[in-house]
């Protein structure tokens, strides 16, 4: 409730006015009914569900990261591959900072 309610004041914060907050509201409140929805990029649908199936098969450890067993090379190959992705799916574009536009 508290993170739905912080999220609505968000709007009413990044508005240049309350018109315009109110606007933004009113279609969020009707794109599910009229916007066709939009399927995700297949690339990040796979790499989550990588890592889904990854934390599913270390559920019985105390944490998923926990793979002392693997041999160095392979872990090393691992943590590798989880920085490339995680950087795959980052945003990397500029956005200033909230506070720059008053």
């Amino acid at each position: 409730m508290t993170f739905h309610l912080v999220l609505l004041a968000w709007v009413f914060f990044r508005a240049a006015d309350v018109g315009v907050a109110l606007a933004v509201i009113g279609k969020i409140c009707a794109a599910p009914a009229t916007e066709p929805f939009v399927r995700p990029a297949m690339r990040l649908t796979c790499l989550m569900g990588l890592l889904l199936l990854y934390e599913w098969a270390q559920r019985r450890q105390p944490h998923a990261m926990q793979v002392q067993w693997w041999w160095p090379t392979a872990r090393w190959a691992f943590y590798y591959g989880l920085v490339g992705a995680i950087l795959l799916a980052c945003q990397l574009n500029y956005t200033p900072f909230i506070y720059f536009q008053f």
